[in-house]
């Protein structure tokens, strides 16, 4: 089952060649892939050789940037790569031609087969398939003597200030995020109830999953939001061991509705309509600081 679909979704040498040629840890890793997913779910297969940096650079759209972004950072026309929205419909899915159940063609009034998708639903696509971009190199010995190597075969990140955010029509005839929940819907204090994601970003306050402006990165003079450690929020990304110390774990997942009193409402963090980065004191020369994870919603 891994083999046929390595023949269904395939990569070569990317431009010249000279990139990943005679280092076969790539594409074993590549292929794994299929190992993994050999009898899973194909969506969770596409996600990840989606993600994939051999496939970002095979089918050009690694770095892939909006046209916003080119026209404000550089003031040019230039499109997103189209490469890999084509292909991921006509190779790896929805192919050419819609079909009945029995492998027939459907076809229009015109006797001609119904086409899946358009010139139309490319372009869309391709700015779907932009931001994502290979990851820094790992710590430690990495560094020093794999560098490239584990570059490779980590999964590509998403560079927020690159992403087109504008909606996207899908295949039928409506939008992608149709029938999700705006996000102006969400429940008040969403970020205090329970599956509220967090993710620790050190001591930069710069988000990974959010889009600050340049100005506003890093920048003294704004201030973020400090959360106090009577919180109960502080409490649960804090997480303190035995002794009192905090861990202060990569990633916290509210497991649970948080119950502010009457004390903890005078936070900062019960007065807002929703929150990106949090400041957190421990005690450090410097704070650390952590990113609200959105819950999937649409933006209006």
């Amino acid at each position: 089952m891994a083999w046929n679909l390595s023949q269904i979704i395939a990569v070569g040498l990317p431009g010249s060649g000279g990139t990943f040629n005679e280092v076969t840890e790539h594409y074993i890793a590549f292929y794994d892939q299929f190992v993994n997913h050999a009898f899973g779910n194909y969506r969770n297969l596409m996600k990840e050789f989606s993600y994939n940096l051999i496939m970002g650079k095979w089918l050009s759209f690694q770095d892939n940037k909006s046209l916003q972004y080119n026209i404000e950072k550089y003031g040019t026309l230039n499109h997103p790569d189209e490469n890999f929205a084509r292909e991921i419909m006509q190779l790896f899915s929805v192919g050419l031609y819609k079909m009945n159940m029995d492998g027939t063609y459907i076809m229009k009034e015109n006797g001609l087969a119904d086409e899946t998708y358009s010139f139309d639903d490319i372009v869309s696509y391709a700015r779907a398939w932009t931001g994502l971009s290979d990851r820094n190199e790992r710590g430690g010995v990495s560094v020093a003597e794999r560098q490239w190597n584990d570059k490779i075969i980590d999964p590509m990140k998403m560079k927020t200030h690159w992403h087109d955010v504008f909606p996207k029509n899908n295949l039928q005839d409506g939008y992608i995020g149709d029938h999700v929940a705006l996000c102006e819907d969400l429940p008040a204090k969403h970020f205090l109830r329970k599956g509220a994601t967090f993710y620790a970003l050190g001591s930069k306050p710069n988000p990974e999953f959010q889009h600050d402006s340049e100005a506003f990165r890093e920048n003294p003079d704004y201030l973020r939001l400090r959360v106090l450690p009577s919180s109960p929020l502080y409490a649960k990304l804090c997480a303190s061991d035995t002794n009192g110390d905090c861990t202060l774990p990569s990633k916290v997942v509210l497991d649970e509705n948080l119950a502010y009193d009457a004390a903890a409402m005078l936070g900062d963090e019960y007065a807002v309509d929703t929150i990106r980065t949090i400041e957190l004191s421990v005690g450090l020369a410097n704070p650390i600081y952590c990113e609200l994870v959105l819950f999937v919603c649409a933006c209006q």
